[in-house]
């Protein structure tokens, strides 16, 4: 059965479909294009992650964050590399941004870099930081976070890190 989210009817591709250029035009709502990128991905299409990292080169900033924010619910190796620029920003939302979708996203390497983001010098992003580690929920970030939640200079972060262990610390351990 094929299915069709956006784009030519007349495509002789099998399966989803996406028209180039979808962030470039105004008229989309970037949040629908973000989840059918999503969709996409989840079926197997390269188009989802591509169409994803072209948002994340956007100049407008809320497309930006949109598909970054997507890329961090795609769960595969492609959409984990196409974050990484994004960490690496020199916006400091846009850093927030993706160390967010990193924590969706789990697993030791979401886990190295979130870390690495720790030490931002913008208290939003270590905030955001904090907050993915929590969705994350990985029991071998509590000893820095209990660091964080007792000296970040910003009572906000230390605030959130306390939260995030709590909220880790209430989890069953896996496997029980």
């Amino acid at each position: 059965r094929r299915l069709r989210v956006v784009g030519d009817r007349n495509s002789r591709q099998p399966g989803l479909c996406v028209r180039p250029g979808l962030f470039r035009q105004r008229s989309v709502v970037v949040n629908v294009i973000a989840i059918l990128a999503v969709a996409l991905s989840f079926f197997g299409s390269p188009d989802g992650v591509a169409m994803l990292n072209a948002g994340v080169r956007s100049p407008e900033g809320w497309k930006r964050w949109e598909a970054i924010n997507a890329l961090g619910r795609v769960h595969d190796g492609h959409s984990l590399k196409a974050l990484t620029p994004a960490l690496e920003s020199p916006s400091p939302r846009d850093r927030g941004e993706a160390a967010l979708s990193r924590g969706h996203s789990g697993g030791a390497d979401a886990r190295a870099l979130l870390m690495r983001v720790l030490d931002d010098p913008s208290e939003d992003v270590r905030w955001r930081a904090c907050l993915a580690l929590s969705a994350a929920g990985d029991a071998a970030v509590l000893p820095l976070l209990k660091a964080i939640a007792e000296s970040d200079p910003a009572e906000r972060v230390r605030k959130q890190a306390q939260k995030s262990i709590d909220k880790i610390e209430r989890r069953p351990a896996s496997g029980s």
